[in-house]
């Protein structure tokens, strides 16, 4: 009655359960999916790069009248000092990203960890035997799962 209740309030649950279910049962086929969707992805961005590169070489070559060898060398070398720059200011913003990410973390650990404990104090003895069970029963069918 009292798991009952609980999803029936919180469609979040359903929501995560059907999420979880399904990435376990259908993992290949998300891997697969995400692998694909990253390769076209790239694809792209490998095509508006090659689109960009062309137009700036062109443009060089007829501002400043030169061969195409030359604008080739120009481009390469303007790429490089803003990929170069680039690489800086990330190489500096890192440490505040991260600093950052193990605040969250952290806190989004703490306030969990208080709603489970508070949860499992809140829970009859029967409940939490109940828990214990279905936690055993879930760890020996993953160990049978695996090991067969």
């Amino acid at each position: 009655m009292g798991a009952n209740m609980l999803l029936s309030n919180n469609p979040k649950v359903v929501i995560k359960a059907v999420l979880v279910i399904s990435a376990l049962f259908f993992y290949d086929t998300f891997w697969d999916l995400f692998l694909s969707l990253l390769h076209y992805l790239f694809g792209i961005l490998h095509l508006m790069f090659e689109f960009c590169e062309h137009t700036l070489e062109r443009l060089i070559e007829h501002l400043f009248h030169v061969d195409p060898r030359t604008a080739e060398v120009l481009v390469f070398y303007v790429m490089l000092s803003i990929g170069a720059y680039a690489t800086l200011k990330l190489i500096q913003l890192l440490p505040d990203c991260y600093r950052a990410l193990v605040e969250q973390v952290t806190a989004y650990w703490q306030q969990s960890k208080a709603e489970t404990l508070g949860y499992w104090q809140a829970q009859s003895l029967k409940g939490k035997i109940q828990w214990g069970a279905v936690f055993m029963v879930g760890m020996l069918g993953m160990v049978l799962w695996l090991s067969s």
